[in-house]
């Protein structure tokens, strides 16, 4: 019995460190950067080649646009517009006829290879977090643990856009980007940091 209770003892001394090891950061969102997709100069919108939630692939036509500007030698008025990479496309925000201003986005993308995790944590659990950190997100979409990198804090710069008062956004990178290719943009998930990764690394505070 007293083995049994020393083996008892010990397990629980380990849950305890284990415990003491991880931190709940709270809800984390998958997030896409958008891309958008225009003319540069004036134009009218001829022809559009897809529609929103299409996979494209780089280099592929999207759109044609007729533009305002005079043709000259070796440039044509009618402009393609193709897929910078390959893509999902979020919008497309005009229709054939529409007219475009210089810079004035047709179509909204993203690029499923860089989709990362935002999470929004108070200043004071911030305090312990360091960039290069392991942080394990689990939620909806995915039955398995992904494991991601503490990238970066996101300042704010202007309007706030962190979820309270108090809080500031960290952005997580996943190590396996395939595998959150599949997954919708705006997905929650629950995310714990491994304090004890990136003994070494910046303070989250001090990147900031």
């Amino acid at each position: 019995m007293a083995a049994g209770a020393a083996t008892g003892g010990t397990a629980l001394v380990r849950d305890r460190l284990n415990a003491q090891r991880h931190v709940d950061l709270g809800r984390a969102v998958l997030a896409a950067m958008p891309v958008n997709i225009g003319a540069a100069d004036a134009a009218v919108v001829s022809s559009i080649a897809v529609s929103a939630q299409s996979k494209v692939r780089a280099g592929q036509e999207l759109a044609r646009v007729r533009t305002a500007v005079a043709a000259t030698p070796g440039r044509s008025a009618v402009q393609v517009l193709r897929a910078p990479s390959d893509a999902t496309v979020v919008s497309v925000l005009g229709s054939v006829g529409t007219t475009l201003r210089a810079g004035d986005p047709l179509l909204t993308l993203y690029d499923p290879k860089k989709l990362t995790f935002h999470v929004d944590v108070p200043v004071d659990k911030l305090r312990g977090l360091r960039i290069g950190m392991t942080v394990s997100v689990r939620g909806a979409g995915t039955n398995r643990t992904l494991v991601t990198t503490l990238d970066s804090v996101l300042p704010l710069v202007g309007t706030a856009t962190a979820a309270s008062p108090g809080d500031l956004t960290i952005v997580l990178r996943p190590r396996d980007p395939s595998r959150v290719t599949t997954l919708v943009p705006g997905l929650p998930f629950a995310a714990t940091a491994d304090i004890d990764t990136a003994a070494h690394g910046t303070p989250v505070l001090d990147s900031a």
